[in-house]
């Protein structure tokens, strides 16, 4: 009796598993281990979680699945001592890159940051960190390589999308990272080029043509659109428009298109450069490695800064200069805005105040 009641049992449990590879599995119910007759079941419970929970026999897994879809059905909480799957913050950080990639255009930023996150972070439990931890954290890595405010608050930001999209995914419970405070940026400053003889353009200009001529149409290209970095290594020969001589850039830091007008200096950059022989792809491409895109240009912007004797200056200060040249030649704040792809005069009310400074320290009383 009791050797053709197993066999009965055997049979059952093949059945089941012959539905489950025809694709007509029971439905919450599983084996982990095929053949090992343990079956688990997959619910989600009151708090809308994706839980998992081992059942023992079939017929033990059906009962319980019933029960845990009526408790879930009634609001009630599971027990205490029922066993999660413990979810590491690199499997989180994969969802928030796979998000950032498909939504953001400053994706590959993401991705150099989460690469640190994942090294400090990565085999806790991410349900585990709190947000005090993270920002004791990211304080302490702030203060030994003297970050920039905006530089801490990226980091805060990427680790607030991390646990949002988790959340979404049912893998943690709420978002720590919304505990880190925000830190106050000055936004106040801006920087740009002189003009004039052997001021600091056009001693840096002396300098690229010197020792890295291969990257003056990127210098030049910059310094007459007043693009972004991730804008300007994002750009291709598609969208140009030959018959108008104008950048059409689908979408910005904003979402917005910008139409930028090239003028004399920028069409002959681009014409000088290498990629312009194929007419598609990307206008600026990696020099060592041509089928990659352009991540920095670090490698020689800084060494040129260094060398024509110019401090406390970054390559997005050449979006400054642009919009600063063009206040100082009398264009209107609102084309200057415009061609910026900014949705308010804020920013180009501060070009025009910094140009008045710079302006009355010339003058003599």
């Amino acid at each position: 009796m009791e050797l053709e009641t197993l066999a009965t049992s055997a049979a059952v449990g093949e059945a089941r598993r012959r539905r489950a590879r025809a694709g007509k599995p029971d439905r919450g119910i599983f084996e982990k281990v095929p053949g090992s007759g343990l079956w688990y079941i997959r619910f989600v419970d009151a708090q809308g979680r994706y839980r998992r929970e081992k059942a023992g026999t079939w017929s033990n897994a059906n009962k319980l699945l019933t029960k845990r879809k009526n408790d879930a059905l009634q609001g009630k909480k599971l027990p205490e001592t029922l066993r999660q799957r413990v979810v590491p913050f690199s499997e989180v950080a994969n969802g928030a890159l796979t998000y950032s990639r498909k939504h953001k255009r400053s994706y590959r930023d993401d991705e150099s940051r989460m690469e640190r996150l994942v090294e400090w972070f990565g085999n806790r439990d991410a349900e585990s960190l709190t947000g005090q931890e993270m920002e004791k954290h990211l304080s302490e890595v702030a203060a030994d390589e003297n970050w920039a405010a905006s530089t801490y608050n990226h980091y805060r930001s990427l680790l607030m999308l991390t646990y949002r999209e988790a959340r979404r995914d049912h893998k943690v419970t709420g978002n720590p990272a919304r505990d880190i405070r925000h830190r106050k940026e000055n936004n106040s400053r801006v920087r740009f080029l002189g003009r004039g003889e052997n001021a600091e353009h056009s001693r840096l200009v002396k300098v690229i043509r010197e020792k890295y001529p291969e990257h003056l149409p990127e210098f030049i290209f910059a310094l007459n659109t007043g693009l972004r970095l991730s804008s300007q290594y994002g750009a291709t020969y598609g969208m140009i428009d030959w018959t108008r001589n104008v950048l059409d850039v689908p979408r910005t830091k904003n979402d917005d298109p910008v139409h930028i007008p090239l003028n004399s200096d920028v069409l002959a950059a681009i014409r000088s450069l290498p990629s312009r022989r194929q007419r598609k792809g990307p206008i600026f491409r990696n020099q060592r490695h041509p089928e990659k895109p352009v991540l920095s240009n670090d490698h020689w912007f800084k060494p040129a800064l260094k060398a024509a004797g110019i401090s406390d200056f970054k390559w997005h200060d050449l979006r400054h200069t642009f919009a600063s040249w063009l206040v100082q030649d009398g264009v209107p704040l609102d084309r200057v805005s415009k061609l910026r792809g900014h949705k308010s005069l804020t920013m180009s009310m501060r070009m025009r105040t910094s140009h008045q400074i710079s302006c009355m320290r010339t003058w003599h009383f």
